[in-house]
């Protein structure tokens, strides 16, 4: 575990378990690393794993200033967290807002994108922001109301738009229970060529805790076939 300095000068904490390819895993929107303890210990004897907080949670830090929140800062976190640990490329994934910004990171770093694991989100994530009112972003901390205004409730049109110029294998794997993006994954599927579309029986937005084994399961056999060397 450690911390790498980013270039406008906060701290960004991550977490990394393993040796092998690498899996750089992403949070979703209320979450933090932590979340990822179980798939770091099940897939740390193949792969390394590392898992990060983004700016605003968890161990990282939390600015006030909203201008320190936006994709482009949540990119450039990932990327510098992927050279602290010394790694070129990697499956990029992510659980909802996560997997938003593994989605960005691709369209701005193709060649460092070795598969795309997207659990639990796609383009519905501004809709979702909008569901949950004004009311629940004024009693949000700071780094979540800044987080939401500057990344999920802007424009995804250029993600959607590189949806089919993906040629990175990429999972999608939604809960059944997660009525808020099961049309989503299958819009993903439906775009990106040779999606492999997983819907996980029982598990609602947080798929890999509901059901860890089956998850860890799914993306075993998924990084086994898109990481054969």
């Amino acid at each position: 575990m450690g911390f790498v300095t980013t270039d406008d000068g906060l701290k960004i904490y991550y977490e990394q378990r393993g040796s092998g390819s690498t899996v750089l895993l992403s949070h979703g929107f209320r979450a933090s690393s932590a979340t990822w303890q179980n798939q770091m210990q099940a897939l740390s004897d193949r792969y390394r794993v590392i898992a990060w907080d983004m700016r605003g949670r968890g161990r990282s830090d939390s600015p006030d200033d909203p201008a320190a929140y936006s994709l482009e800062r949540g990119i450039a976190d990932m990327a510098a967290v992927m050279r602290d640990c010394g790694a070129d490329r990697a499956a990029i994934g992510g659980l909802s807002l996560g997997g938003l910004l593994s989605l960005a990171f691709h369209v701005v770093y193709p060649d460092r994108t070795a598969a795309l694991l997207l659990f639990d989100t796609g383009s519905g994530q501004r809709k979702a922001a909008a569901r949950d009112g004004e009311a629940g972003v004024a009693s949000e901390p700071p780094g979540f109301a800044h987080t939401r205004r500057k990344i999920l409730e802007r424009s995804d049109d250029e993600m959607v738009a590189s949806l089919d110029s993906i040629r990175v294998p990429t999972l999608i794997l939604c809960g059944e229970l997660d009525q808020r993006f099961l049309a989503a994954s299958d819009f993903l599927a439906s775009q990106i060529p040779g999606a492999e579309k997983i819907v996980l029986k029982a598990a609602g937005h947080l798929s890999n805790l509901d059901q860890p084994m089956a998850f860890n399961a799914a993306l075993r056999s998924f990084l086994d076939r898109a990481l054969a060397s």
